[in-house]
């Protein structure tokens, strides 16, 4: 299920019904929006035994086996350790250089793209530079920022953005998880198949409303509380969207602009730098208490 991104899907389609489709595209957008969903749509409806112009029919071989990731001429790439390294790039442009051995276009998935160090970037954009017939690749991330520009350059960039909230009730027909997951329906799907997951978030709703009503002292015994319970990045992400919304209500009269725009650029870069490193959490979670 596809929820949202009708723009981004009918752009797709008009490429697929000119012959007009680019041999690598960029899909940049915000975490757990349903950008991968999307790679999965366009592969299968390319490739789809019984397709029609509205999409694959999900039922054949072929969407079965992109659905469940066996299909044999496409490549899921993953970061590993926090990296994506030449070695897994290397592997990617010898599986690549054979023919299909089913599909009219293989595929190549390459999540979390931002974190492929400048060796596999570079190697990369060779292939980019001279693609191999009959693949397709897609690079997904919500850093593209981070990318080669040289990279970039060769890409054909769909930009995601958040689903409204409305759209995502309407589509799993659960107001609570709507309601919970800021615009995302990646989370909001979570929490329906996970209600542990569901149970941490409106834990983390009263943390963060406790945190703007207490002190200093409170906010840090919060934060070691959060850390030593491995919950830092649901934390981050969460605050992140709150402060991104204004800090509705009487939150909102509790740090000027200046301090709100300080606080949401520390927790980005603390986002980012956990992605990446092994920062230590607890003292980056405490220097944005002092900012918020």
């Amino acid at each position: 299920m596809i929820i949202g991104h009708q723009n981004q899907q009918r752009k797709l389609q008009a490429l697929l019904k000119k012959n007009q489709i680019p041999h690598a595209f960029l899909f940049s957008g915000p975490e757990k929006i349903g950008k991968r969903k999307v790679v999965s749509w366009f592969l299968k409806m390319i490739n789809c035994s019984n397709g029609k112009d509205d999409g694959p029919c999900n039922c054949c071989r072929s969407c079965l086996e992109i659905k469940e990731k066996t299909h044999t001429d496409m490549v899921w790439v993953s970061p590993e350790k926090k990296e994506i390294y030449l070695e897994q790039i290397e592997e990617v442009i010898n599986k690549v250089s054979y023919k299909g051995s089913k599909a009219v276009f293989k595929g190549v998935l390459i999540d979390d793209a931002h974190l492929m160090n400048p060796y596999a970037q570079n190697a990369l954009l060779k292939v980019l530079e001279e693609p191999p017939k009959d693949t397709l690749f897609f690079l997904v991330t919500n850093y593209p920022s981070i990318l080669l520009p040289t990279v970039i350059s060769r890409l054909f960039e769909l930009k995601f953005s958040t689903v409204p909230e409305g759209d995502i009730e309407k589509s799993l027909r659960n107001s609570e998880v709507s309601s919970l997951s800021f615009e995302r329906p990646g989370i909001a799907i979570e929490y329906l198949r996970f209600p542990e997951k569901k149970e941490r978030a409106e834990k983390l709703k009263s943390d963060i409303e406790e945190i703007f009503e207490k002190d200093m002292a409170f906010r840090f015994s919060k934060v070691k509380e959060i850390v030593k319970e491995e919950r830092a990045k649901d934390f981050l992400e969460y605050l992140l969207k709150v402060m991104q919304e204004g800090m509705k209500g009487e939150l909102r009269e509790k740090a000027s602009t200046k301090k709100t725009r300080e606080a949401l650029t520390e927790i980005q870069e603390t986002l980012f730098l956990r992605s990446k490193t092994n920062i230590n959490v607890q003292l980056a979670l405490e220097k944005i208490m002092l900012k918020i």
